[in-house]
């Protein structure tokens, strides 16, 4: 274990080659500015979180961070991610938690699920940060109930138990679970409330959802619903509800209807942002919980 002390402490190699160690700060920083590990709550040198630097931050009180945790987790960030995201306050991020479920509001440029890239994905730092800060001697469990793209923030819900997997699953099989996205559109769309329904095809070859008006081969029907909340010039924000679950499917939708979204160029957005993301949110989700059958309602605000 590395223990929080005053001083920059030398580590022995390998690791001397990647990392420096900033006292009570408990601050791991990559030398190839890629990397930082440390404190929202103690933190005051913001030279440490400039542009560009990955940031996981752990709140332990007197943190230390495990030999094997630096293995799995930050050699493993600083070789393969590939987009540099904000600085990441894991516990803050927490949006409810019991003993079988976790919801988290992901940033924007993180993973979901581990992919082709190798980057570290939520399931994977989530599932460290609950060893860690329940210092649990063997494996934990962090299964991926659902998914959100990339560049979209928000909540994710995550099974903490293989019964609540199971459970939940079964929930998204049967339509019982209600989600809410804010987003941030090119253009003020017609009809300001409407029902949106077209047929959706994977393009894996493009990496984009095919659009279309009428069933076509390999096509599923895809539907959701939409509200203008606020007109902003040129740019409207859109309450979004998908009654289906297709890849891609708010982003393409709203495209077809030749509103998309801000920062979407793969959609026909005509400006990038600097982080790459896009003003798509996922502002809420509600269900009745599997196992202890009580109503749960999660709440994201976000501001575009």
């Amino acid at each position: 274990m590395v223990q929080s002390q005053e001083g920059p402490r030398k580590l022995k190699p390998p690791l001397r080659r990647f990392f420096y160690f900033r006292g009570p700060r408990t601050v791991f920083v990559a030398k190839r500015k890629t990397l930082v590990l440390g404190h929202s709550h103690t933190h005051s040198n913001r030279d440490f979180f400039e542009s560009g630097n990955i940031a996981l931050i752990f709140p332990f009180p007197r943190s230390y961070i495990s030999f094997s945790f630096i293995i799995r987790i930050v050699l493993p960030l600083h070789f393969n991610i590939l987009r540099p995201i904000a600085v990441f306050d894991i516990a803050a991020s927490i949006l409810y938690e019991d003993n079988h479920l976790i919801a988290v509001n992901k940033p924007a440029g993180v993973l979901v699920q581990g992919d082709e890239t190798g980057d570290v994905p939520l399931s994977e730092l989530v599932k460290a940060f609950i060893k860690e800060r329940d210092q649990k001697p063997g494996n934990v469990f962090c299964g991926v109930i659902h998914r959100i793209d990339r560049p979209v923030s928000g909540i994710v819900v995550l099974a903490k138990t293989s019964k609540g997997l199971s459970k939940m699953n079964e929930l998204f099989r049967e339509d019982k679970i209600r989600k809410t996205y804010r987003a941030l559109v090119n253009g003020i769309p017609e009809p300001t409330e409407a029902e949106l329904r077209h047929y959706l095809r994977k393009n894996s070859k493009s990496h984009k959802a095919d659009v279309f008006k009428k069933p076509v081969d390999n096509s599923k029907e895809s539907v959701l619903t939409y509200k203008v909340i606020e007109s902003r010039g040129h740019q409207a924000l859109l309450e979004v509800y998908p009654i289906t679950g297709r890849f891609h499917q708010i982003r393409a939708q709203l495209s077809a209807n030749k509103t998309p979204i801000v920062g979407d160029l793969k959609y026909g957005a005509p400006q990038v942002l600097k982080n790459k993301s896009i003003c798509l949110h996922a502002y809420g989700i509600s269900f009745v919980h599997p196992i202890k059958n009580e109503p749960i309602e999660i709440a994201c605000p976000q501001s575009f």
